[in-house]
C-alpha cells in the first residue's frame, strides 16, 4: 500500500499543472514533503528488516538450542 501511495504522490507532484501557475506550483512543492517523509520512514523500515531480521531468527534458534 505504501509503494502505491508513493507513486500517486509522485505523479501528483511531477505530472500537475505547472508554468505560470504559481499556486499549482506551490502546492505541488508542498506534497513533496509527506512524499519525502514517508520515502524515508519506508527505507528504514527497509532497511531495519533486512538487517535485523536475521539476527531475530538466529536469536529464536539459539533459544531452542538452549530451551532443549
Amino acid at each position: 500500500m505504501t509503494g502505491d501511495w508513493l507513486k500517486l504522490m509522485w505523479d501528483l507532484m511531477f505530472h500537475g499543472p505547472v508554468g505560470n501557475n504559481p499556486i499549482a506550483d506551490f502546492l505541488s512543492l508542498l506534497a513533496l514533503i509527506p512524499f519525502l517523509v514517508v520515502l524515508a520512514l519506508w527505507l528504514g523500515e527497509m532497511v531495519v528488516e533486512l538487517v535485523l531480521w536475521p539476527f531475530v531468527v538466529a536469536g529464536r534458534a539459539v533459544q531452542l538450542l538452549w530451551a532443549g
